[in-house]
């Protein structure tokens, strides 16, 4: 076996054993903010949790999950005046509809995170 055929063999299996781990650390990621939610009141913080676990969701390909959460937070961001966390809500809403093909959707939301 050639030194390149031995080192492109390695890279190979390095990812596949690091693609589980990466995996389980996303996924205690959403647990730990799930359970921060649970016990966050209707204010910032609980935005920010929320616009979070959207972001978290949109890494993992989960979209309509992420929206949900980005429409949550963008909801609750309106009703305590929350103006970083409706920009931010807006701009998660974007990246998602962007990852699912509908571009001018997704400008419309980041034109108006802009504009915040």
């Amino acid at each position: 076996m050639s030194s390149r055929t031995r080192i492109s063999f390695l890279l190979i299996v390095s990812a596949l054993v690091m693609m589980p781990l990466i995996s389980r650390s996303q996924n205690r990621s959403i647990d730990s903010l799930q359970l921060l939610l649970k016990s966050t009141k209707q204010d910032t913080a609980r935005v920010n949790i929320l616009n979070k676990l959207s972001e978290e969701y949109d890494n993992n390909m989960s979209l309509d999950t992420a929206f949900k959460y980005a429409n949550t937070a963008l909801l609750l961001a309106k009703r305590i005046s929350n103006l970083k966390g409706i920009a931010k809500a807006l701009d998660n809403m974007g990246n998602v509809l962007s990852d699912q093909g509908k571009n001018d959707e997704s400008l419309v939301k980041y034109l108006t995170s802009l504009g915040i």
